[in-house]
């Protein structure tokens, strides 16, 4: 199993900003396919915190594409 983790926003890490502490926090297993590929997409474009894990060795792409949408 791999895990990656996606933690905080770019924009306040930018800006300097301490994490918010009422910021949304979000485990999806299985996130290199399917139903948990795309319900890891929708996390991240909400600004949840993400750790994405499966048992597949490409869960790199989907976390690339998830910190690209978390950093918008």
């Amino acid at each position: 199993m791999k895990a990656l983790v996606r933690h905080g926003s770019s924009q306040a890490k930018r800006q300097g900003e301490p994490h918010d502490e009422q910021r949304k926090f979000a485990v999806v297993t299985g996130a290199s396919t399917g139903i948990g590929y795309y319900l890891a997409k929708e996390r991240a474009e909400h600004g949840c915190d993400l750790l994405i894990a499966a048992d597949e060795p490409q869960i790199e792409k989907p976390f690339r594409i998830c910190a690209l949408l978390a950093a918008r």
